[in-house]
């Protein structure tokens, strides 16, 4: 059961996710620095006409290794949040079984970015672990 169905609040509906150039190029750098220890951060937006636009990042301490990390979230999650990125050093950016735990109970849209942490190494799913399209503006 997910935090939804506990408050039995509406589930947010979206047809298109739009993310922001420069939280992509944060997310490179971000990937990119931490590296060979995998960065963790959350990802904040607003869905307007079906349409999901992430528009910032929130960062919150956590802890990392090159195979994992865990992040202290500060409860309740910020206003806007709507779901995470995480990096994967081991060059694969497929979901693994820990990942769709975390994603079906923390948000609605999440990114895994691999190494060698380019654009187009960059995954995203939805929090049942389906693959999502998704545009840089």
């Amino acid at each position: 059961m997910n935090f939804f169905d506990i408050f039995r609040l509406p589930k947010f509906e979206y047809g298109e996710v739009v993310i922001t150039r420069d939280v992509i190029d944060t997310i490179l750098d971000m990937a990119k620095a931490a590296s060979p220890l995998e960065f963790t951060a959350l990802l904040s937006g607003k869905i307007k006409n079906k349409v999901l636009v992430i528009s910032s990042i929130v960062f919150q301490q956590y802890e990392a290794s090159e195979d994992a990390t865990a992040m202290h979230m500060d409860l309740p999650l910020l206003h806007g949040t709507v779901g995470s990125v995480h990096s994967h050093p081991s060059g694969s950016n497929r979901a693994s079984g820990t990942d769709l735990v975390f994603f079906n109970k923390h948000g609605i849209f999440h990114l895994i970015i691999a190494a060698p942490f380019s654009q187009t190494d960059i995954a995203a799913y939805d929090k049942g672990g389906g693959r999502q399209a998704f545009e840089i503006v």
